[in-house]
């Protein structure tokens, strides 16, 4: 049992390190195409649109965790010129309430009105507690950081996030 839960978190943070290496990869190329920011502008990135997400699913790596816990949680997220606010019932049917600043890297055309967006979002979270990790049983809030890849079509998209031991999907719409 314990081998399996190290391979898990092993294989997790193998994916979020490789998602975080190609992502670096792909800064670095738009920062060459779009030489008019500096290197660290392309690090920021720049302020997402105007979104309003409806929905959240979230499919976990642990495999008690899939059993256990809730994948539908029902969130809500608004973002207003890079900086958004979501709340969400986690895994664990707790309220969840996150705010801080969500930023693009690269939006990369696929085809003509539909692109693929990588990203992040940086902020202060709260409603976990210690069955998602020790800092989250120490603090109430606490900062946190995830990668974001959409896929939208025209004004509408589909954003994958990972954090931890968990992937979440969450449907969007852009306005404004």
């Amino acid at each position: 049992m314990r081998m399996k839960k190290r391979f898990f978190a092993q294989t997790a943070k193998f994916i979020i390190l490789f998602f975080i290496i190609s992502c670096n990869g792909i800064v670095l190329a738009d920062h060459k195409a779009h030489s008019n920011r500096s290197f660290w502008q392309a690090i920021a990135g720049k302020p997402i649109n105007n979104r309003i997400y409806l929905g959240m699913w979230s499919y976990h790596f642990r495999k008690k965790a899939r059993h256990d816990d809730d994948s539908n949680n029902l969130g809500v997220s608004l973002v207003h010129k890079g900086y958004y606010a979501a709340a969400f019932k986690n895994s664990y049917n707790d309220l969840t309430i996150s705010a801080g600043i969500q930023r693009s890297w690269c939006e990369c055309p696929i085809r003509k009105n539909f692109d693929f967006i990588l990203g992040y979002r940086l902020g202060l979270i709260y409603g976990y507690d210690e069955r998602m990790d020790k800092t989250a049983g120490r603090m109430k809030v606490f900062p946190y950081i995830l990668p974001f890849a959409d896929l939208q079509y025209k004004k509408v998209g589909i954003e994958f996030q990972t954090f931890i031991y968990v992937v979440t999907a969450s449907f969007y719409f852009n306005f404004g």
